[in-house]
């Protein structure tokens, strides 16, 4: 009878250690499907969850990225870039969680987190949040840093928008270095959809893309049209007309500005080809157009250029390819090599937007080019401070010591046309002269 209990009391025991271990398995792998285990914060599980459930709610949207945590796992070992995300979560749960009683707060990838805040005050929260992450040693010795975006939630506007809407506000936020917060608001958005739509259908086609053409004149006789500049637009049957800065930055980043750029210098050589053969104009006269950093950085570049050449039969002292100083961020070894090839085709080379950012005159005499061209903005510094003007001359002088041909672009007064011919340059382009104009109205149009 004993030895039937002592069995009966052991096979109770083991069932219920069995029910015990399953019960705290169970526990961790649910604990498992709903937080991080680094950061103790819902996981990206636990969120799509929340957002299915919570759509009709309002509140604030808030998205947060670190800034410069890449470079901490490269440099530091990923068992200190742990520490950094142990350190942020720990001050958001202090702010959000322990201060405004804020409980819905996701880690979503490595180094981004989601926040959904029922205070629509939010201001507040974020500030003292700011302060505590500047406080923190331990983020101020690996320069970490964070961009916040922030977006309204409306009560008809679904949460993953609402996130999507908080994401683009933290790029925006991206731009200024140091726990920066970005707020969305009615422009914004309607920017960054006309945004979309024109990476929706720059990904499709570029066919839509046409070319304008704005002459180059002597400057002593405007009337005089000493060379062209052809110029990419773009108009589209649901957006409109769409301007060069915002369609180029956005064909850069999606890494196709070579099509659109040779898409131009197909038009530019065919134009040229034909004023030539017509007669329109002499044979020596030279037609341009642009170039992006990332298609000269295409190794056949050089080779799709020629074949053009020989396409259409027109030799290559009839075109010059305007480079912009961005190229200095590229190998310069590989771009002067490509440069030489170019050259050794009797293609001209010149270097627009000269003084708009990357510029160092110091490049120049290494640089085997014909024409610089000065950008807009020095121009008007010209006008409004002396210090423009001082710079302006003082590069003039340094370019003509180089013997290259000099063009300035964007005159628009004549005050600026006067200070351009006393300064000793004599070719110039722009609405002063002419806008950019159809190749129909190009010998028609006076101004």
């Amino acid at each position: 009878m004993k030895e039937n209990l002592a069995i009966v009391a052991s096979s109770l025991f083991t069932a219920m250690s069995a029910v015990l271990l399953f019960k705290t398995v169970d526990k961790e792998v649910v604990r498992d499907e709903i937080f991080d285990p680094l950061t103790g914060f819902f996981n990206r599980s636990e969120y799509n969850r929340f957002c299915l459930k919570n759509n009709l709610k309002t509140g604030v949207a808030i998205l947060i990225d670190l800034d410069n945590f890449k470079e901490v796992n490269d440099t530091y070992g990923h068992h200190i870039g742990d520490k950094v995300l142990v350190e942020y979560a720990s001050i958001l749960k202090k702010v959000f969680r322990d201060e405004f009683g804020e409980n819905n707060i996701f880690r979503i990838s490595g180094d981004e987190f989601y926040c959904f805040l029922k205070n629509t005050e939010y201001n507040n929260i974020l500030k003292i949040l700011k302060t505590r992450l500047k406080e923190s040693y331990f983020l101020e010795k690996y320069d970490v840093k964070s961009s916040i975006g922030a977006h309204r939630k409306q009560e008809y506007e679904k949460i993953e928008l609402s996130f999507v809407n908080a994401d683009f506000a933290m790029y925006e936020a991206k731009k200024i270095y140091g726990h920066t917060v970005y707020e969305t608001n009615e422009a914004f958005l309607k920017l960054k959809k006309r945004e979309n739509l024109i990476k929706k259908i720059v990904k499709e086609s570029v066919e839509e893309i046409y070319v304008l053409i704005q002459p180059k004149v002597s400057l002593d006789n405007p009337s005089q049209i000493v060379g062209a500049e052809v110029l990419a637009r773009w108009k589209n049957n649901i957006l409109g007309e769409i301007y060069p800065n915002e369609f180029i930055p956005i064909a850069e980043e999606l890494k196709i500005i070579d099509t659109i750029d040779f898409k131009v210098a197909e038009e530019a050589i065919k134009i040229s080809k034909e004023w030539i053969a017509t007669g329109k104009v002499k044979d020596d006269f030279v037609i341009s157009f642009n170039f992006s950093m990332l298609t000269l950085e295409k190794k056949d570049v050089v080779e799709r250029v020629l074949k053009l050449l020989k396409k259409y039969s027109l030799n290559g002292k009839n075109i010059e390819i305007e480079l912009t100083e961005s190229i200095f961020s590229s190998d310069l070894k590989e771009l002067m090599e490509k440069i030489k090839k170019l050259r050794d085709n009797k293609i001209n080379i010149s270097l627009d937007d000269f003084t708009a950012g990357h510029s160092t005159a110091a490049i120049l005499p290494i640089l085997d080019i014909q024409t610089v061209k000065f950008d807009r903005t020095l121009l008007e510094s010209v006008i409004k401070i002396n210090k423009g003007k001082f710079m302006y001359e003082s590069l003039i002088k340094v370019i003509k010591s180089l013997n290259l041909k000099m063009v300035s672009e964007g005159i628009e007064t004549q005050e600026e046309l006067e200070f351009l011919k006393k300064n000793g340059i004599f070719v110039g382009q722009g609405y002063l002269f002419s806008k950019p104009v159809s190749k129909k109205l190009f010998f028609e149009n006076k101004n």
